[in-house]
């Protein structure tokens, strides 16, 4: 993988955590407020959810993509 694709992946990567961050303070953010808006803050905290598994995703094949290159012997074209 070149060094390119590498950074734009675990920048990707980051930006989607700290979205997802962003979003579940969001949520508890909505849920303590008065009155308490508990359908936006369940849609913020699933929203969230999902960012920072996508980023985790991401990171983790990435991870293994850079693992398997030097054992394989066979390059992938960049």
């Amino acid at each position: 993988m070149s060094r390119t694709k590498q950074v734009v992946t675990v920048s990707t990567a980051l930006i989607l955590i700290l979205a997802g961050i962003y979003f579940m303070f969001n949520s508890m953010s909505l849920i303590t407020s008065d009155p308490p808006r508990v359908a936006a803050s369940l849609l913020a905290a699933v929203l969230g959810l999902s960012l920072v598994s996508a980023a985790v995703t991401l990171l983790r094949t990435w991870l293994l993509s850079t693992e398997e290159e030097p054992r394989s012997g066979v390059r992938t074209p960049s």
